[in-house]
């Protein structure tokens, strides 16, 4: 019969199995020394605070740190990462200090540095691209109000609009995935956007060699993205569906587009070669002689048409008047400050000053068409409503 074990050695024992002292991911037992090794990001703006990632060794629970000599609310996250924030600080390079105790604590000489205000950011490098699987080394340059500039190229946060077409890394390389367009912006600094927040952006194509994208956004104005609009590209025959409002089309060598969508009026456009355009659509308006009549409104961002003559209405409404014979139109407006024009084969007939209606006749012969214009621009949230009626 076995003699019990001493309760001394079974509870050396039980420690031995549970790996008592060996656990190196334990802030309270980690025995490395105490290290910085880098600070990211390195450098941020003076006037707010940078959110920091000070990597290194020997970091325990309870470590205190210190920028440019301010203790600032720390948490250590493993032994080898400590997360803090940069306060607001004067210009310059300061020091960045971890310590455990009074007799234990590492410096990093000018870990931190503090920048002026940032005036403007401005993204760099080959924006396009011949195939797929090709990268690019894009750069981000910011502009203080010093007038200094530096390289923050890693320091900024990257972001890709279409993810199907290229992607982008942290460190600013870019790397094709499909034909087509993209937009690709940057923010500096890359914390949560504030006053000195700047932002920049470019249009990335992927595309061969002697050949164009053409992309962009079709929207119905007043109410946001339009889906499923048919972009058509007549000169190859190449078409595509907005989704999300966007499109792209590659390996063009015209730039002539024509989007349609049931319900809305048709448009005809050259496209922005290697760009991106910005295409209203509106709905279709009808007016019928002797009946109702039509309501709608005018904004800065409407669409422009050419109304004949070499003229341009924009903001402008297309209006489709149905019927025959001599017509009275009728239009009214509620913006005493504005004065609408109407547009009638050509011609511009403008309402009196402070009057808010005009009336003219047309000639109809099934369907004629009009249109509705400021006769200066609007305001960015102005809206200018009116009605149009026939007798």
């Amino acid at each position: 019969m076995m003699k019990p074990l001493p309760v001394t050695v079974i509870v050396a024992a039980l420690g031995a199995a549970l790996g008592c002292g060996n656990n190196p991911a334990s802030p309270g037992r980690n025995n490395e020394p105490l290290t910085i090794v880098s600070v990211t990001p390195n450098s941020g703006p003076s006037t707010v605070a940078t959110p920091l990632s000070i990597g290194g060794t020997g970091f325990r629970a309870g470590a205190r740190v210190t920028v440019g000599g301010v203790e600032v609310v720390s948490n250590v996250l493993t032994p080898a990462r400590i997360s803090a924030s940069a306060p607001a600080h004067a210009v310059g390079p300061v020091d960045v200090v971890v310590s455990q105790s009074s007799a234990s604590e590492a410096t990093l000489p000018g870990g931190f540095t503090y920048l002026p205000g940032v005036d403007r950011i401005a993204i760099s490098g080959n924006l396009v691209l011949a195939r797929i699987g090709e990268t690019s080394q894009l750069t981000v340059t910011a502009t203080f109000t010093d007038g200094t500039t530096r390289d923050v190229t890693t320091s900024a946060r990257w972001e890709i609009a279409r993810p199907s077409i290229a992607r982008i890394g942290p460190d600013g390389v870019l790397v094709a995935l499909a034909e087509g367009g993209t937009g690709v912006s940057a923010q500096y600094p890359a914390a949560a956007a504030n006053s000195a927040t700047r932002f920049g952006s470019a249009q990335v194509v992927v595309t061969p060699p002697g050949t164009f994208v053409l992309s962009g956004r079709t929207r119905e104005p007043g109410a946001g993205d339009l889906n499923g609009v048919l972009v058509r590209n007549p000169a190859s025959g190449r078409s595509v569906v907005s989704a999300n409002g966007g499109y792209t089309l590659a390996g063009l060598t015209d730039d002539r587009l024509s989007l349609t969508l049931d319900g809305f009026e048709p448009r005809e456009m050259n496209g922005t070669r290697n760009g991106f355009d910005d295409v209203p659509m509106q709905r279709i308006l009808r007016a019928n002689a002797g009946g109702p009549a039509v309501a709608s409104e005018l904004a800065r961002n409407d669409s422009s048409y050419d109304v004949g003559g070499g003229a341009q209405c924009q903001p402008c409404r297309l209006i489709r008047i149905t019927g025959a014979g001599s017509m009275a139109v009728r239009l009214t407006w509620t913006a005493p400050t504005r004065v609408l024009s109407l547009w009638v084969n050509g011609t511009r007939i403008t309402g009196a000053d402070g009057s808010q209606e005009l009336v003219t006749t047309i000639t109809g012969n099934g369907e004629a068409v009009v249109y509705v214009g400021s006769t200066e621009q609007l305001g960015f949230s102005e809206h200018v409503r009116f009605t149009i009626s026939v007798q």
